[in-house]
């Protein structure tokens, strides 16, 4: 879920109700909703007790530890919910379900690549701020659905399906093949 956004970031400035709503429609989905703390976030710094039941806080530390990358956890994941960070645009070539919790233009004081519409209009991507949300999310996920991008998607922004292999053509381009 949640990237560092200035020194106040963490999973507990999320909003509490809707946080207890995630549980407990994963719960319903018998899913587990994994978060991977910033490595700045303070909880990585305190015990942790948040009370949910299928919401899984993983430190840092402990990442670290087990040697687990993010894109690995990302590749077998079903679905992903984050802030607005880069990874939304690396989860838009998977075609799977992912969302955005807890964003507010307003406060957001970063500033933005794109606007954050052309994300949001993405077949799949969820804006969640309600229990309504989160239950359309979910059953988004349980579908298996993938999404198709086509020509004119927004992950072709960011992506191109070539036919060459990537790994080749640079070898060519650098003159080691």
């Amino acid at each position: 879920m949640p990237s560092l956004v200035g020194s106040e970031m963490c999973i507990r400035d999320r909003n509490e109700s809707l946080l207890k709503e995630i549980d407990m429609i994963a719960e319903e989905y018998d899913c587990v909703v994994i978060v991977k703390l910033h490595p700045f976030d303070p909880l990585n710094y305190e015990e942790i007790g948040l009370g949910f039941k299928c919401i899984k806080l993983i430190k840092s530390e402990e990442w670290t530890k087990f040697r687990i990358q993010l894109y690995e956890l990302v590749a077998c994941s079903d679905a992903l919910m984050s802030d607005i960070s880069s990874i939304l645009v690396d989860y838009l070539v998977t075609g799977r379900p992912m969302a955005t919790l807890g964003f507010d233009e307003e406060t957001y004081s970063r500033d933005l690549t794109f606007p954050i519409e052309m994300l949001l209009r993405v077949d799949g991507c969820y804006s969640l701020s309600s229990a309504g949300d989160v239950r359309s999310f979910f059953g988004e996920i349980a579908s298996g659905r993938v999404r198709q991008g086509g020509k004119n998607s927004f992950a072709n922004v960011f992506y191109s399906d070539l036919s060459d292999d990537g790994c080749e053509s640079i070898l060519d381009l650098v003159g080691l093949q």
